[in-house]
């Protein structure tokens, strides 16, 4: 937790590649479905 960012971005971006080649595009959302869930919690908020 008080790794500096740089570190956290690396480990992140270690994870998701780790992620992909063990499930391939599986385990990643689509645009689509990215864009889907930012427009429901956009929808969701109180104005």
């Amino acid at each position: 937790a008080g790794r500096p960012p740089a570190e956290r971005f690396a480990l992140a971006a270690w994870s998701a590649g780790l992620k992909v080649t063990q499930l391939g595009n599986r385990g990643i959302p689509t645009l689509e479905q990215l864009e889907e869930a930012r427009r429901a919690s956009r929808g969701a908020r109180p104005a």
